[in-house]
């Protein structure tokens, strides 16, 4: 029996075995980096787009909050209504917002004198048209992008003086 129990491998095949290892053990991490890096991108994008939903859920949901306070503030005063007949200029309400990183803003706007809602007329009643413009915003710096803005159109009925 011979020393070495190992076969001689022939010169042809040594040859084109050369460098394949190599070639392997550099593509292989290669390939894992670049997919990991996509993974990374992917994960922040949709970071991105969640928190982007959520800024825009929260404006949104602050410009309705901000147009029924200025509704409720019509119906139960007279001022602001009585500020945007007079001067024909859109009056500013701010509402106030409980939560300290939202800021909700409404414009007051006379439309014009008309006809009383359904059952209110009976020639003695009037009513005033207004139109409330709101605005709802985040205060922590987003982009004005952010930003929503809901019109509503309100009618109060009054005596004709």
């Amino acid at each position: 029996m011979p020393e070495s129990a190992t076969l001689p491998v022939p010169a042809p095949q040594r040859q084109r075995q050369r460098g394949a290892v190599l070639m392997v053990a550099l593509v292989v991490p290669l390939v894992m980096t670049v997919a990991g890096l996509a993974a990374v991108g992917n994960a922040t994008l949709g970071e991105r787009m969640a928190a982007n939903a959520l800024l825009n859920n929260q404006a949104f949901q602050t410009a309705e909050s901000t147009v029924e306070a200025a509704v409720a503030e019509v119906r139960t005063s007279t001022s602001e209504m009585s500020s945007a007949l007079n001067s024909g200029q859109p009056v500013t309400l701010t509402a106030i917002i409980a939560r300290a990183r939202v800021k909700g803003d409404a414009k007051l706007k006379f439309l014009g004198e008309g006809s009383a809602p359904l059952g209110w007329d009976l020639g003695l009643f009037s009513g005033y048209h207004f139109e409330v413009d709101a605005t709802g915003r985040n205060a922590e710096g987003s982009a004005p992008a952010n930003d929503t803005n809901i019109r509503q159109g309100l009618t109060r009925a009054m005596a004709r003086p």
